[in-house]
């Protein structure tokens, strides 16, 4: 591996739910299990073609687990392999650090690291992790994180962790607790035929009125359920938890509705630093990595010391996260969008919102496949596009760019041969539809600074973008084009001010 790495591990059991006989014993603190013995030679072996790289550490990669046990699913790592790859990552070169040092690393701050950092994450909070994986830890000199299901604790024993064990580990100094959620790690209801789906990511089913709750009350049970973890650590004398982890790695899909991603986006980020996912691909963070859901690599059953060590060194860096919106964003949706929804764009799939996707290899602008207004309105504001600068920003990938940039100067193409609109050429159904065209100015206003921004627009693309957005100034500016009566007025409005306000040199924008 070229850089040097900070490596996370995590023992997750965001996993198929396991049943336990529930019981009282063992008491409030459990008996640990001595380390398993592991083959001196096969540690040694992996850790000289595998060693910690001597660089300085500029990335970190890193893993999931999911729970300790000598038997059960591919999700369940035998605890002989585990004290195994614990070895192997010491005689690797690899230390240990705190959530805290972690926090401060993928934030840009200023931090202290050792020579070859690795932060172990634990999620849930399972028995295993104080009966189990702590005397590994131990005997190595390691500490770790336990991103810790706050509602489950001291339930279903001798399943999940006591408060009593969790005392246990934090007086230890080996321990950090972070969050993920109170009650949220199950499924709800979310249909009348007892369909299921994950907590954080499904409106949910209510029986007594029978219908799935609305957006403002999925909103409400998630608030409180993240509220609930924040208080729970922090009553606990846990501290106040900056690192979240997303249960069943569901930060986006599965969902029942389409804009659940967005608000459950915003409502983690009012109240922590950081949010972790899974991923069946290791990742190397950078510092700085940014606001946004950092990706961790799975560890099964079936994975061998080699291949962890192996993943770890080959582990693609994740770019640095793009610099953050401006006062382009005067909508929040405009700094918003879906991942899921930029990878059908790459294959030449329109996801528009209440529709099912239509394949537009090459647009030419006339396409209007389903002969309603509403999709129409969201073509040629050129919703998608958002979804492609919000893809790029969360993860650097250029195939994003280049997507944006061709649909860019497919528009523009279009935009330029056209009649003037303020005469003869207007068509109200499509291209001049005045609602439509306020949102298609607020977009290229918003796209436009943000390629600017990073230097990924080029002279001709941006002076095509700008003759659009001056057209569009002349447009919104008569009165005919302003609605009145109703509030489609105010994003009227909004565009022409915030176009006013970023093109001030245009002979009109005092006016504006």
């Amino acid at each position: 591996m070229g850089a040097a790495a900070v490596v996370i591990l995590a023992v997750a059991t965001a996993v198929p739910v396991i049943g336990w006989v529930i019981t009282t014993d063992p008491g409030p603190v459990a008996d640990q299990v001595d380390p398993p013995g592991v083959r001196t030679a096969t540690v040694a072996r992996t850790a000289r073609r595998h060693p910690a790289p001597g660089a300085r550490p500029r990335t970190v990669p890193v893993l999931t687990y999911h729970g300790l046990a000598d038997s059960g699913s591919r999700y369940q790592v035998h605890p002989e392999r585990f004290a195994e790859q614990m070895a192997a990552l010491a005689a690797a070169g690899y230390q240990t650090i705190s959530a805290g040092q972690f926090t401060r690393f993928v934030r840009g701050e200023r931090v202290t690291l050792p020579a070859h950092p690795v932060l172990l994450t634990f999620d849930v909070g399972i028995k295993s992790v104080w009966t189990t994986a702590d005397p590994v830890l131990r005997q190595h000199g390691f500490r770790a994180t336990v991103m810790t299901t706050t509602g489950k604790v001291g339930e279903n024993q001798p399943y999940y962790l006591t408060w009593e064990e969790i005392d246990r580990l934090r007086e230890s100094g080996r321990w950090d607790f972070a969050s993920q959620t109170h009650d949220g790690h199950r499924l709800v209801r979310t249909d009348p035929r007892g369909g299921e789906g994950a907590f954080l990511t499904h409106l949910q089913w209510l029986s007594g009125p029978g219908r799935l709750e609305t957006l403002a009350e999925y909103r409400a049970r998630i608030r409180r359920d993240l509220n609930g973890s924040v208080t729970d650590l922090r009553d606990h004398g846990l501290g106040r938890a900056q690192l979240f982890a997303f249960p069943f790695s569901t930060s986006e899909l599965p969902t029942n509705d389409p804009r659940i991603p967005a608000i459950l986006e915003t409502e983690v980020f009012r109240r922590f630093s950081v949010a972790l996912d899974n991923s069946t691909r290791p990742a190397r963070l950078p510092a700085g990595a940014g606001r946004r859901i950092l990706p961790r690599f799975e560890i099964f059953r079936s994975t061998t010391t080699s291949a962890l060590l192996a993943g770890i060194e080959r582990a693609p860096q994740l770019p640095r996260q793009l610099p953050p919106a401006g006062k382009e964003a005067i909508y929040p949706f405009l700094d918003r969008g879906s991942r899921a929804d930029a990878d059908l764009l790459l294959k030449g799939r329109w996801q528009l919102d209440r529709y099912a996707p239509v394949t537009i290899r090459r647009p030419t602008w006339t396409e209007d496949p389903y002969g309603e207004q509403y999709w129409r309105f969201n073509y040629y504001a050129l919703r998608p596009t958002l979804d492609l600068v919000y893809a790029y920003r969360a993860t650097g990938d250029k195939r994003y760019a280049t997507k944006l940039e061709e649909i860019l100067r497919s528009f523009v193409a279009a935009d330029d041969a056209r009649r003037d609109r303020r005469r003869t050429g207007l068509n109200r159904k499509t291209w001049d539809y005045k609602y439509g065209a306020a949102f298609r100015a607020l977009t290229l206003v918003n796209v436009r600074a943000k390629l600017s921004r990073t230097g990924d627009l080029d002279r001709d693309l941006d002076a095509g973008i700008r003759r659009s957005i001056a057209r569009l100034g002349s447009f919104l500016a008569e009165q005919r084009n302003f609605d009145v009566g109703n509030n489609h007025g105010f994003a009227e409005a909004t565009a022409l001010l915030l176009i006013s306000e970023s093109f001030r040199s245009l002979p009109q924008a005092a006016e504006w």
